[in-house]
């Protein structure tokens, strides 16, 4: 009996699939497309080259599919932990050296699975799409992965102008960050 039920249960998730791919809509597609690159690229920068040449590449492939295909549950924030951890393995573990260009990409593909996957959690995969929704979605993605990239390349390359300043001008950085994100809460408080 819980055979049955089991492969029951199966059979309808595939069905489910396969009437997702039968009406599904352009811009939610390219939506799950750019998912599935950006989990891709980042496993790649992450664990490096041996990446797709491991046992391990079909799951991250599997992976990254299958976040791209069910964006609503906890796949998303599993393949960015998985991206992250296999930084850390990389670096701690093999000896690859730290560069500002893969935190960089690193921190784009993250930010790209994260916000994508937010994006296409709410947008069914057969919705029709206006024209101009997405543009004001891809001026903050700029916007915000080129902060990401000044920033991480900042974490990487002040310590060795600021010699032994640096942690003077950490706590005035700090401070400033605290009074900004004090100011910002305040204004969004009196609305």
């Amino acid at each position: 009996m819980m055979f049955d039920d089991a492969r029951q249960g199966i059979g309808s998730q595939l069905d489910r699939v396969g009437t997702m791919f039968k009406r599904a809509t352009f811009e939610p597609s390219l939506l799950r497309v750019a998912i599935t690159v950006a989990a891709l690229i980042g496993f790649a920068v992450a664990y490096g080259p041996t990446a797709f040449t491991s046992a391990g590449a079909p799951a991250l492939l599997a992976f990254s599919v299958l976040t791209a295909m069910f964006p609503r549950g906890a796949l998303p924030t599993m393949t960015i932990v998985g991206i992250i951890g296999g930084y850390m393995i990389s670096t701690a573990v093999l000896g690859t050296p730290i560069s500002w260009w893969r935190l960089a990409v690193l921190a784009a593909a993250i930010y790209l699975v994260h916000t994508c996957a937010a994006l296409a959690a709410v947008l069914p995969y057969d919705s029709v799409v206006s024209p101009g929704l997405f543009r004001p979605w891809l001026v903050r993605l700029a916007v915000v992965l080129l902060s990401s990239v000044i920033a991480a390349v900042a974490v990487l390359v002040m310590p060795s102008v600021l010699g032994d300043q640096r942690y003077w001008v950490a706590s005035v950085l700090g401070f400033v960050a605290l009074l900004v994100i004090s100011a910002y809460l305040f204004i969004l408080s009196r609305d």
